[in-house]
């Protein structure tokens, strides 16, 4: 991964030149130098903020089943979870797309009167403290208000949701006024995400017995990734490299609303980039984590493998492993897919590995049969599922400024932020639909 990256990468402690749109002389502005590669280091964390409070939501799969279990119960039992069990990964799906949407939105259309720094800072300032509060919570007992506690999860789950949609929206944003390596780095920190909280939660589990000292420890390395991540970029937003980027297309509070005409033409040029995250997010919405969450293994209270670690390994690490590598060879490989291919291809494969999962061994169910009761084959099926699901995302964003000018760039960008939001709204009640068929 190392490798590849050096080989991409510019090197960015060079000066960078380019030509001022502004200068009738046409004189060369020399872009000052990113000391340290701080910011190019800021962007890398940038991007593992844009999934990583869903993503320790979802790795901290046992602490909820723990948290919602019957606690009349002497065990628990794959086949008699309780509702909020079965239900708490689908329902977050749902519950997140409010907030996604309206401050999407928000963020699309009148976004422009507020600076790019301070919506940025503004969202990781509610991430933070939002993150911290839900770690307060996890050595409180909730036995006797679990459905008050689902209720105050979700909640915090769905305003951090809509935090974060600003941060990516906006991080979005500077791709076009920074080298296009600062967008590539940002993509893969975003990879990263979910497999640092894998590493983190597999840590925290194998150094403490007890799953909510684990989970403590686990969340509180969270919140310290946050909070380090907020005080690096305020550092970096006032130093010369970054302002010098910024200002390479200038911002304007007074800038009009992009036009009907603007947003359709934008949209005639990156609709494959739209499709492909349409079907992104029906294999997702279908999948992971609404049913994966319910898949056991098939040494489940047999030994420690199949009891403590099956779910944070074969579910999420393995999973988000593959995603990683997806989206480095979309990335850095020299041969790249074309665009009408990769649309067939990302059809094609949903139809075969969509039905498989739900045939895996998911609890509880009522209609579908158990075909892949096996751990390897739950973990290949995955693994093929999340790779094309890294590979088909990277591709789709890292082709919207291949299509679009500068200028464009931005429309663009917010006219597929609006469709990503749009999406996620049609598709996200499927989980809940799936768990009923199972």
């Amino acid at each position: 991964m190392m490798e590849a990256e050096k080989v991409e990468v510019q090197t960015v402690s060079e000066l960078v030149y380019r030509q001022s749109k502004s200068s009738a002389k046409g004189h060369t502005v020399i872009t000052p130098k990113d000391k340290y590669f701080l910011c190019y280091i800021v962007f890398f964390l940038l991007g593992i903020l844009h999934f990583l409070p869903s993503s320790f939501l979802a790795t901290a799969n046992d602490f909820w089943l723990y948290k919602f279990r019957d606690v009349s119960a002497p065990a628990n039992s794959t086949e008699n979870r309780t509702k909020l069990q079965s239900y708490f990964a689908s329902s977050q799906t749902v519950v997140d797309i409010v907030p996604a949407i309206l401050l999407g939105g928000w963020n699309v259309l009148y976004g422009h009167r507020y600076r790019i720094v301070s919506r940025i800072t503004a969202a990781l300032i509610v991430i933070t403290v939002l993150f911290y509060v839900l770690t307060s919570f996890i050595r409180i007992d909730t036995d006797n208000f679990q459905t008050v506690f689902f209720a105050i999860t979700l909640t915090c789950s769905g305003l951090m949701t809509g935090a974060t949609a600003i941060n990516i929206l906006t991080s979005a944003i500077l791709y076009p006024r920074f080298p296009h390596s600062y967008m590539k780095i940002c993509l893969i920190g975003e990879g990263v995400s979910s497999v640092l909280g894998d590493l983190l939660n597999i840590a925290s589990l194998s150094i403490f017995e007890s799953l909510p000292n684990a989970t403590l420890i686990y969340f509180v390395s969270g919140s310290i990734l946050i909070t380090v991540t907020l005080i690096l970029f305020v550092i970096i937003s006032r130093s010369q490299f970054f302002r010098s980027c910024l200002d390479n297309i200038p911002e304007t509070k007074n800038k009009r609303k992009p036009s009907v005409r603007a947003l359709k033409s934008a949209l005639r040029k990156i609709w494959p980039s739209v499709f492909i995250f349409l079907v992104f997010g029906l294999r997702t919405a279908a999948t992971h984590t609404s049913v994966t969450s319910l898949v056991t293994s098939e040494f489940k209270g047999q030994n420690l493998w199949g009891t403590k670690y099956f779910t944070p390994v074969v579910t999420f690490l393995l999973s988000d492993i593959w995603v990683l590598l997806g989206r480095a060879c979309s990335s850095y490989l020299p041969w790249k897919v074309p665009e009408g291919m990769l649309c067939v291809l990302s059809v094609m494969s949903s139809l075969l590995l969509v039905p498989g999962i739900w045939l895996c061994n998911a609890n509880p169910r009522h209609h579908m049969p158990i075909l892949f009761s096996h751990d390897w084959e739950y973990a290949l099926l995955l693994g093929f599922l999340m790779f094309s699901n890294g590979y088909m995302i990277n591709a789709a964003v890292i082709n919207i400024p291949k299509k679009t000018s500068t200028e464009e760039s931005e429309v663009a960008f917010n006219v597929f932020s609006l469709c990503m939001g749009v999406v996620q709204a049609l598709v996200s009640p499927v989980g809940l639909v799936v768990i009923n068929i199972l």
